[in-house]
């Protein structure tokens, strides 16, 4: 009788160590997956795992710093052909956050922050430190933004008809949507010059897997003087 309890024992000894063996992998594959998949903006499982591992999100995702070493800072001639081109002119280094974005159909009414660094970016919209500062002229306007719980997260709803405003020193840019594609995060071709005066509105896609960029083209129609009595829509 106790050889049979023994060994009725020591079955269920050894399933029990079968499914902490499982218990241990599966725990360990999901604490590699979290570590190795695409970064999700304002995602608390993200945050988490940055203050344990001490991951530096500007130097691991921040694509600007990436690129700034071949950069030149110089004055741009107002006839010259950017076209393609990266660069950061002073008027982009001088700048205060003192612009707002607002895109009527999807509810957005933003200041417009300095650098597509986390922090920055956790709040709201924000300015690459590529893009040019609205007007005429070979100017885009590249401004980033989360889907995930994030500003731009029904950006895929625009489309023709739509229009997208930028307020900035007492003026307001109104642009008419011009298309939606969907490039690499390596495609910095996006956010240079275009050839027209042009903002790009920047996020990842799909949700959730984030290895895409979204690219929302809108081309300049008028520029007015800043009026409480202007509507947006």
């Amino acid at each position: 009788m106790a050889a049979s309890n023994a060994k009725g024992d020591g079955r269920r000894l050894k399933r029990l160590r079968i499914v902490l063996a499982i218990l241990i992998f599966l725990t360990a594959a999901g604490f590699v997956y979290e570590l190795t998949r695409p970064y999700r903006g304002q995602n608390s499982i993200d945050s988490m795992i940055d203050v344990l591992i001490g991951r530096d999100w500007d130097v691991d995702q921040n694509y600007d710093r990436l690129y700034q070493d071949s950069i030149t800072y110089v004055e741009m001639p107002a006839d010259a052909d950017l076209t393609g081109k990266l660069y950061i002119t002073p008027e982009r280094e001088a700048y205060m956050e003192d612009m707002t974005l607002i895109v009527p159909k999807l509810e957005v009414n933003a200041p417009v922050g300095n650098g597509t660094t986390l922090p920055v970016l956790r709040k709201g919209p924000a300015l690459f430190d590529f893009a040019s500062l609205p007007g005429t002229g070979d100017r885009n306007v590249a401004i980033a933004g989360h889907r995930e719980g994030g500003v731009f997260f029904y950006l895929d709803r625009l489309e023709e008809g739509d229009n997208i405003y930028l307020i900035y020193k007492e003026k307001v840019f109104r642009y008419s949507y011009k298309d939606t594609k969907a490039v690499l995060p390596s495609d910095w071709s996006v956010i240079s010059g275009q050839g027209f005066p042009c903002v790009t509105l920047v996020t990842c896609t799909p949700i959730g897997i984030a290895d895409h960029r979204m690219i929302v083209r809108g081309e300049l129609q008028e520029m007015l003087d800043y009026s409480e009595a202007i509507e947006f829509s």
